[in-house]
């Protein structure tokens, strides 16, 4: 079992692609501040999809949940998320939603939660 250092990942991109080539890359991408049950569902079913799950986490700066969040600060959330067997690596994202981390990344399949709704729709545009 991987240490939980050695799954934070710093992308570098290129090397990280270049590492895994042939295999199925899954990311999800949350604030994962409070973990509950349901977290821990959805990250089980997305790396069912795949051979590796990279969790990306929303910097503290972007995280938009109300007064008071995130209660955990990022480093935190990612410590905990890579200490679970399923997750493969985790990454802390500086920007404002996914998008840089799945252009670069190029993963095969992004699972979204289920309260995100089906893409194009408008449940889903909101998020």
């Amino acid at each position: 079992m991987q240490s939980v250092k050695s799954k934070m990942l710093l992308l570098d991109y290129k090397s990280f692609i270049a590492s895994t080539i042939g295999l199925k890359i899954v990311l999800c991408h949350g604030v994962f501040d409070v973990v509950h049950p349901g977290h821990l569902e959805h990250l089980r079913q997305a790396k069912a999809q795949g051979d590796i799950l990279v969790v990306s986490i929303t910097a503290d700066e972007f995280v938009n949940k109300g007064i008071g969040r995130p209660v955990f600060d990022e480093r935190r959330r990612a410590d905990f998320l890579a200490s679970l067997e399923c997750v493969d690596f985790v990454y802390i994202n500086y920007a404002y939603n996914p998008a840089p981390v799945i252009r670069e990344l190029h993963p095969d399949v992004f699972a979204k939660g289920p309260d995100y709704g089906v893409p194009g729709s408008a449940d889903y545009e909101q998020h």
